[in-house]
C-alpha cells in the first residue's frame, strides 16, 4: 500500500489492516482529519494493544509492529 493510498483511506474511513497473519483497527478517538488521534489496536478482542497517536506522522513513526514502524511496514499491509 502506497503512503498516499493509505492517507486517501484514513479520510474516510477507520480501516483494519493485516500483517504477518495479525489483524489491527485504525479508530478516530478524538479530533477530525487531518488533525487527528489515532487509536490502533489488535484485532484480537483482548484491547491489550491499544495505543494512542497523535497525528498521521505520530501514526506512522511511533506505531512500532513486529519491532518495525507502520511507514515502514505500509507496503506490506493488507486492508
Amino acid at each position: 500500500m502506497t503512503l498516499k493510498k493509505f492517507t486517501e483511506i484514513l479520510n474516510y474511513e477507520e480501516p483494519d489492516f493485516g500483517y504477518h497473519g495479525k489483524w489491527y483497527t485504525i479508530c478516530w478517538p478524538r479530533g477530525c482529519f487531518p488533525n487527528v488521534d489515532f487509536g490502533v489496536a489488535a484485532c484480537d478482542g483482548t484491547g491489550e494493544e491499544f495505543r494512542l497517536f497523535h497525528g498521521l506522522d505520530d501514526l506512522l513513526d511511533n506505531c512500532i509492529i513486529e519491532g518495525k514502524s507502520l511507514r515502514e511496514i505500509l507496503p506490506e499491509i493488507e486492508m
